[in-house]
């Protein structure tokens, strides 16, 4: 999913999601990369990555 895509599919949704869908996680998430507890890195299928 490119990151236009995934910006329209996000605008589109009208409720916050209060479970995990795996199928969305699926089709956004490429990877998790966990460096111990303070840190993980995630990389999109889009190619943008998040580190929190």
């Amino acid at each position: 999913m490119r990151k236009e895509e995934l910006i329209a599919f996000l605008n589109k949704q009208t409720t916050e999601l209060d479970e995990l869908d795996d199928g969305l996680v699926r089709s956004l998430i490429e990877q998790i990369t966990v460096y111990g507890i303070e840190r993980l890195i995630i990389e999109f299928k889009s190619g943008a990555k998040a580190t929190i």
